[in-house]
């Protein structure tokens, strides 16, 4: 598939992955319908058909995704602390989004993510085939449903769905990854776990968005997953200590891991025991990722999607060092 002139959803469109998707969809001549929850804030596309919905409406999505080519399903809760019934709604959508595609033979690419293989992270090398792991979240657990409702969709009723599993996604304006971290390092509280040895896992969101449109083109891709991570030798300290470096901070602190397992389980008991407002400041899920070796592997992107990076790590770091640079982070 090549997508000039080809109509095309993209769901969460104003995020972090979905504004860089449009963007490179626009500049390759598709025609763009961006959907996101009603009342953010779009980027002032030209060309670009921008609609807020919350994808709840049967009708209006059957409008939104109908007689498309391709769409991208983007949008989920990415939390660590919300009720289960947003995820539960979000579920829902993302069904519904699958059975319309595969009753009108759209191609559907879904984002779930590394999330999904829960406490195998840490355990060993990680590919495509390594199983679920026992998830402590529901953004864990919904993600895992959400990729066996599509895998049932594309299997059992032949749909033309694909998923990628995106890793830690970084880059300029990120705000897990760059803006968090950011404003970690400068209050001077650790942020790093037995000192930050294991890989980070990285995927910069240009590389990504690469992905995600060679997933869209490929026909081999159809039923299949693919784990969307950059060569991985980056460590959790040499990326916190290159955002220290940005802001002028000192070098990264960690804590060892059996301190942070107490303090996160201990967070959590408390906000929910208290009903405390906002999420605690540790979460077990959050410690699942920058708390182990992340060894994803992106052998299968390589050899069936011909996937190699359009950036460099340290294009990647240039760009957040730039974005840094103009203190919005501290906002």
């Amino acid at each position: 598939m090549r997508f000039s002139q080809k109509k095309v959803t993209v769901t969460g469109a104003a995020g972090f992955i979905g504004r860089k998707l449009v963007e490179q969809l626009v500049a390759e001549g598709a025609q763009v319908t961006a959907v996101d929850l009603p009342g953010v804030k779009f980027p002032d596309w030209k060309g670009v058909e921008c609609v807020g919905s919350d994808l709840g409406d049967a009708r209006e999505l059957q409008k939104l995704i109908g007689g498309r080519d391709l769409v991208f399903h983007l949008a989920f809760p990415v939390s660590d602390w919300e009720k289960e019934a947003l995820f539960q709604a979000a579920l829902g959508h993302s069904e519904e989004i699958c059975r319309i595609c595969t009753a009108e033979k759209i191609r559907l690419v879904i984002t779930t993510s590394v999330v999904v293989y829960a406490d195998q992270i840490g355990k060993g090398p990680i590919t495509e085939e390594t199983p679920y792991g026992k998830p402590n979240g529901h953004y864990m657990a919904y993600k895992q449903k959400q990729e066996q409702i599509a895998l049932r969709y594309a299997k059992e009723q032949h749909g033309d769905i694909c998923i990628v599993r995106p890793a830690n996604v970084y880059g300029a304006g990120s705000k897990p990854w760059v803006i968090e971290v950011a404003r970690v390092l400068a209050k001077g509280v650790p942020g790093l776990v037995d000192g930050g040895k294991g890989r980070a896992g990285l995927v910069l969101v240009d590389n990504l968005v690469h992905v995600l449109l060679l997933a869209a083109k490929e026909d081999a891709a159809r039923g299949e997953i693919f784990l969307a991570v950059d060569d991985n030798t980056v460590t959790w300290h040499d990326y916190f200590a290159a955002i220290a470096g940005f802001i002028k901070a000192g070098e990264p602190k960690s804590v060892p891991r059996i301190v942070a397992e107490i303090a996160a389980t201990g967070a959590e008991l408390t906000w929910k025991t208290l009903s405390l407002a906002g999420r605690p400041p540790l979460t077990r899920q959050a410690l699942t990722l920058v708390g182990h070796d992340n060894d994803f592997k992106n052998d299968k992107i390589k050899r069936v999607l011909g996937f190699v990076p359009v950036k460099t790590y340290d294009q990647g770091l240039s760009e957040i060092a730039a974005f840094l640079a103009k203190n919005t982070w501290q906002e």
